[in-house]
């Protein structure tokens, strides 16, 4: 099978490739040592692009800013972020778990399945838009203004990940590089906006602005994924998305969301220093994200043919490979999270590096359950649990927050907030360790009914 040529450049469109190509897996992309290295690579990029400036441009801002400004702006960038992920609803991750899957079953149906998947993203961008503008009656009367204008943001966002995932889902996992960097490099509008204005709101306003711009290329190579098909429709893929999508939600219930509860109950600042913590904490997480998520598509493929042997050395070595690097980077932010929290984050550094102490720790069992999280997507039966441990965490982890907040800030909130996260993660490992066996055995058990 000949690759897509729609490869040659991270920045073409789809509209230069021959549509009978679009949508096939090269050769070289199964699962080999080979094809898994290189998708890896290029995805580590890509979360590294994403990850690294969003916090690049944090930090730019925490230095450019008044801290009052500042403190507006971290909280609307706390919402964009929250509104993105509720607009996406589980569509990105599967896209590129169930996908595949999906079209291994059905090649036939491949071009309407693609297309109905770009009407779907359409859909959850509207609604990113639309909750960022509702999100604004919940944070404090400062920072409503803000939100407001960072709501066009959100919604480019979502239109990124939907490029993101159709491309990674139809095998092509460079061009996605090109997009999130043209993305992420137009929020950078808001420095000067800052360094000019002193100013949360133009600074908000400068960062929907850039987003917009930078958002055109992976507008246009959705479009192109629409053409394959007049004949859409987005419920196969909205079907299968909700599990997922009510999984974000928790999510974001027991992490981002306490940026937005912080600054209600304490202050802008505490909420401020909880949301650059996080952001910190974060940036780890995109190594596992990179391990797992390059290799999302993968596992759908293979599960979609009944590959259970390879999807098991996959899986197996995935786990391995996502225990010793969390307990590197573990090591790595607690060593040297005051130095780095001061540079970063300037007068609010010291703060920093005491609140990121209970996600450090939090941080080798993440790495695993990020893994966990997408091995068990791929079935309908393990979606459902993924659900029920991200829920349990959420219902532990929030009242944890709001009882222990006003009595210790936000250290004592980001403890909270890692005890939650810490049961959701256990609860998916013993998941995928019983996946593992199940596939060990070469018996369908979960797998059975993955799309």
């Amino acid at each position: 099978m000949r690759k897509s040529r729609a490869l040659s450049s991270p920045f073409s469109t789809l509209s230069s490739a021959n549509e009978e190509d679009i949508g096939r897996v090269p050769d070289d992309v199964r699962l080999t040592k080979r094809g898994i290295g290189g998708i890896t690579a290029w995805r580590f990029a890509y979360l590294f692009i994403q990850g690294g400036l969003s916090l690049a441009l944090f930090a730019a801002l925490a230095h450019a800013l008044p801290v009052g400004a500042f403190a507006i702006t971290a909280v609307a960038q706390a919402v964009l972020v929250i509104a993105q992920a509720m607009g996406d609803f589980g569509l990105s991750p599967a896209t590129v778990t169930v996908l595949p899957a999906m079209i291994a079953q059905q090649p036939g149906d491949r071009q309407r399945l693609l297309a109905g998947a770009v009407r779907a993203f359409a859909l959850a961008a509207i609604a990113g838009g639309v909750l960022c503008l509702a999100a604004a009656v919940a944070v404090p009367a400062d920072a409503r203004l803000a939100v407001v204008l960072v709501a066009p943001a959100a919604a480019s966002t979502v239109l990124i990940s939907g490029a993101d995932g159709l491309l990674r889902a139809t095998g092509e996992f460079r061009r996605s590089v090109g997009l999130v960097a043209v993305a992420r490099l137009g929020s950078f509008l808001a420095v000067p906006a800052a360094i000019a204005t002193d100013s949360g709101v133009w600074t908000c306003a400068a960062i929907s602005a850039g987003t917009l711009v930078g958002t055109v290329p992976a507008a246009l190579a959705l479009r192109a994924f629409r053409r394959l098909s007049r004949e859409s429709s987005p419920k196969p893929l909205l079907r299968v998305a909700l599990p997922l999508g009510l999984s974000q939600f928790f999510v974001l219930a027991g992490g981002r969301l306490n940026t937005v509860i912080l600054s209600a109950i304490l202050s802008l600042r505490a909420a401020t220093v909880f949301e650059a913590s996080w952001r910190l904490f974060q940036l780890g997480q995109y190594v596992a994200g990179g391990i797992s998520t390059a290799a999302a598509p993968l596992i759908g493929d293979a599960l979609g043919a009944e590959r259970h042997v390879e999807l098991h050395r996959l899986l197996a070595r995935l786990g391995g490979v996502a225990a010793g690097l969390g307990l590197g980077a573990a090591a790595v932010l607690l060593l040297a999270r005051r130095p780095l929290c001061e540079a970063l984050f300037g007068s609010l550094g010291g703060e920093v590096a005491r609140v990121v102490v209970p996600f450090a720790l939090l941080t080798p069992l993440a790495f695993v359950g990020f893994v966990a999280t997408t091995a068990l997507s791929t079935s309908s039966e393990d979606r459902r649990f993924v659900v029920l441990a991200y829920g349990s965490g959420a219902l532990v982890g929030l009242p944890l927050v709001v009882a222990l907040a006003p009595r210790g800030g936000s250290s004592a909130a980001a403890a909270g907030c890692a005890a939650g996260l810490a049961l959701t993660h256990t609860l998916l490992i013993a998941r995928y360790l019983r996946m593992l066996r199940g596939l060990r055995a070469n018996v369908g058990g979960p797998l059975k009914a993955h799309t």
